[in-house]
C-alpha cells in the first residue's frame, strides 16, 4: 500500500464520524468510532480523534495529546512558520496541523487539526464535530495567540518499493507478510472492521483459525485474519 493510500484511509477515517461526536476530554475521549463502535455519539477532542485513527491505520500511537504530540519522534515536520499560515505545497492529506494556546504544553501548542486536501482541515474543538473548515479562514480566525504554529507528517513519502527480505525471520506455524502494507480484519472478510497495518517481512502466530481466502494470525492478543494473497504460512 502506497503512502498516498495510507493517507486517504486516514483521511476517510476522519472524515467517516463528521458532526457525529460529542466533545470530551474525559475518559470517553478514546471512543471516537462510537459507544459501542459504529453507533452514535461516538466522543473525542482534537487530539484524540487524530490519535484514534491514526492508530487504526498505522498501528501505532502518536501521542495522547498535543504535547506529546509535538514530543513524539515517529513523525516530521513538514511545515512551520511564525506568521498565520501554512505554505500548503509541503503538506499533504493526513499531516497534523498545530496551533498555539496551551502555554503549559510543549512549544506552547494547544490544538491540532487535520489536513484533508485542498484547502481545507477538520477537528474536533468543541460541541458537536469532527467539523470541516477552510483552512485560511480558520487560521485567519484563531489571530496572532492561538495562531497556526507547524505541520507533522506521520506517513512519509514512498522512497523505494516494498522488498521482502532476502532470509525473513521465520518459524513453523507463522504467518509471514508478503504484501506491502496490509489490514488486519476482525474477520475473514473485506467488509469487517480493521484492527490496523502490518508490513512486508513482519511475522505473526497462527491462530488455527483459517478460512478460505485468509490466515488466521494472532494481532494485539485477539484472533483475527489477513488475506491469503498477501501472506503465506511458514513452517
Amino acid at each position: 500500500m502506497t503512502a498516498t493510500e495510507l493517507r486517504n484511509q486516514v483521511v476517510t477515517l476522519y472524515k467517516s464520524r463528521l458532526s457525529k461526536n460529542k466533545y470530551t476530554q474525559e475518559a470517553d475521549r478514546g471512543y471516537f468510532f462510537g459507544k459501542p463502535e459504529g453507533t452514535n455519539p461516538g466522543y473525542s477532542d482534537c487530539s484524540s480523534s487524530v490519535r484514534v485513527v491514526y492508530k487504526r491505520v498505522l498501528g501505532v500511537d502518536i501521542g495522547s495529546n498535543t504535547d506529546a504530540q509535538v514530543r513524539s519522534k515517529r513523525g516530521t515536520v513538514v511545515d512551520t512558520t511564525t506568521g498565520l499560515y501554512p505554505n500548503e505545497d509541503n503538506l499533504r492529506p493526513g499531516d497534523t496541523l498545530y496551533f498555539k494556546g496551551n502555554n503549559s504544553h510543549t512549544e506552547g501548542v494547544g490544538h491540532v487539526e487535520l489536513y484533508i486536501g485542498k484547502g481545507q482541515c477538520a477537528g474536533h474543538g468543541s460541541g458537536i464535530g469532527p467539523k470541516v473548515h477552510n483552512l485560511r479562514n480558520y487560521c485567519r480566525g484563531r489571530g496572532v495567540t492561538k495562531r497556526y504554529y507547524k505541520a507533522i507528517r506521520w506517513i512519509p513519502d514512498d522512497t523505494t518499493p516494498d522488498v521482502i527480505p532476502a532470509n525473513p525471520v521465520a518459524t513453523a506455524g507463522n504467518v509471514l507478510v508478503t504484501g506491502g502494507s496490509v489490514w488486519i480484519r476482525v474477520g475473514a472478510s473485506k467488509e469487517t472492521a480493521g484492527l490496523g497495518i502490518v508490513h512486508k517481512g513482519d511475522v505473526l502466530k497462527r491462530s488455527g483459525s483459517d478460512a478460505t481466502g485468509w490466515n488466521g494470525v494472532v494481532y494485539e492478543g485477539r484472533k483475527a485474519f489477513i488475506s491469503a494473497k498477501d501472506s503465506k504460512v511458514t513452517g
